[in-house]
């Protein structure tokens, strides 16, 4: 992200401005929402979620029921739902009913979290 933003700074002085979306599947949903909540929040200008989690808690708990202890480890780690509930940009949420790793009610519960998203587009 750093060399994005670089970029983008170099192309500012040549007058042409970059404008930066990040893209994330999985667990990269997970790092793009947390990108978008930091200080890289005034750089980006949108994001493209592709079958994210909602919680890494959540998931380990649809993948192992049996080992709920395991559950602990994910605990406040990659709690996507939090943090997109403070990001304010246009986001696209694309999600999968075939997906045997995230569940696809993840993907909703993170489209109602994001109650500041000025623009969502579910696909």
């Amino acid at each position: 992200m750093d060399y994005a933003v670089s970029y983008r700074e170099r192309e500012r002085s040549s007058s042409r401005l970059k404008r930066i979306f990040v893209y994330g599947r999985s667990l990269g949903g997970a790092a793009s929402i947390y990108l978008a909540s930091t200080h890289y929040k005034t750089i980006i200008c949108g994001m493209i979620l592709e079958n994210t989690f909602a919680s890494l808690k959540e998931v380990l708990l649809d993948i192992l029921p049996w080992f709920p202890f395991i559950a602990f480890f994910g605990g406040k780690q990659w709690n996507s739902r939090e943090l997109i509930s403070t990001i304010e940009m246009p986001m696209l949420f694309v999600r999968s009913m075939e997906d045997r790793l995230v569940a696809p009610w993840q993907m909703l519960e993170l489209m109602k979290s994001a109650a500041r998203c000025q623009l969502k587009v579910d696909y």
